[in-house]
């Protein structure tokens, strides 16, 4: 378990992974044992969640996007500050830049 600590949580970054479609990208959404499934198989350190369900919208819906989307929301207001497309790296480079040292 300590070995999946987040090395952001120090400098003010919480990761949060949705998952939203099951086993094949556009097929269907994830369910429990998927999320299991992804959080026993990845060495990520952070938490997880399931996609929304009806009657709020999905999450690829809700902000127009494909899968593999990284967005940087400001915890304190709640706003979107920015979207990566399938550049994890370059989402945390840019939260911890906006952070500053």
């Amino acid at each position: 378990m300590a070995s999946k600590v987040n090395p952001y949580i120090g400098k003010g970054i919480f990761p949060f992974m949705v998952l939203t479609e099951g086993t094949s990208p556009g097929g269907a959404p994830a369910n429990k044992l998927n999320l299991k499934d992804w959080i026993g198989a990845t060495n990520e350190p952070y938490t997880g969640s399931l996609d929304s369900e009806v009657p709020q919208a999905m999450l690829e819906d809700f902000f127009g996007v494909a899968r593999d989307h990284f967005l940087l929301i400001d915890l304190a207001t709640m706003k979107l500050v920015d979207m990566y497309d399938s550049d994890p790296i370059g989402a945390v480079d840019a939260a911890v830049q906006l952070l500053g040292p």
